[in-house]
């Protein structure tokens, strides 16, 4: 270093990977799907098909292929969650567990283990009316749905670490060495917090 020093480069800045998915076509009534894109039979059919054949692969590949420290899927459907909704949707679940749990699971384990880049993987939705943070294979599924009606949490599912029915909302820090996420309720009160 010029001067004598034992000044050494700044580390890289840290990146942050966020993949937005529209979750509506993986949703399995068929009714509401079409109410919601105003689709014949015939065009809902095509589109199921298409996400159905290119999501899991496409999904894969660009978390294969990402450098970034951390990786944040979005969705408005919950992947793994113990809320009234899901449970009664669990074929929507299943299909969406099917799509995108198996990509981000892999990018999880590929960081813990150093072979790949991600040190966290989160799956951030909404759908239910409650605020939940579970854990499956590495991943960090985060519903945040408590900004209207507020519904029971009271289920719980392997991999629970917190629920709560109530008015309250994620938020999201980073930093250079982490990324945490808190639950602050409508009264300012910091409910969670875990780091990623």
């Amino acid at each position: 270093a010029a001067g004598g020093g034992n000044a050494s480069a700044p580390p890289p800045p840290r990146e942050i990977l966020f993949v937005f998915l529209d979750t509506t076509p993986l949703v399995t009534k068929a009714d509401l799907l079409r109410l919601h894109y105003r689709l014949s039979a015939d065009a809902l059919a095509a589109v199921a098909a298409a996400v159905d054949g290119g999501l899991r692969d496409w999904l894969a590949a660009t978390l294969a292929a990402s450098a970034a420290d951390w990786v944040v899927v979005v969705g408005h459907h919950p992947v793994e969650s113990a809320g009234a909704s899901s449970v009664a949707e669990a074929a929507t679940r299943g299909r969406l567990r099917g799509m995108v749990a198996g990509p981000m699971a892999a990018a999880a384990a590929a960081g813990a283990a150093g072979g790949g880049a991600a040190d966290g993987v989160v799956y951030v939705s909404g759908h239910e009316h409650d605020v939940q943070h579970t854990v499956v294979d590495g991943v960090h599924y985060v519903v945040s749905g408590g900004g209207s009606l507020v519904e029971s949490s009271a289920q719980r599912q392997p991999g629970t670490r917190f629920s709560v029915a109530t008015h309250a909302f994620w938020g999201v820090v980073v930093t250079e060495e982490v990324l945490s996420l808190q639950v602050v309720d409508y009264a300012g009160r910091f409910l969670y917090q875990t780091v990623v």
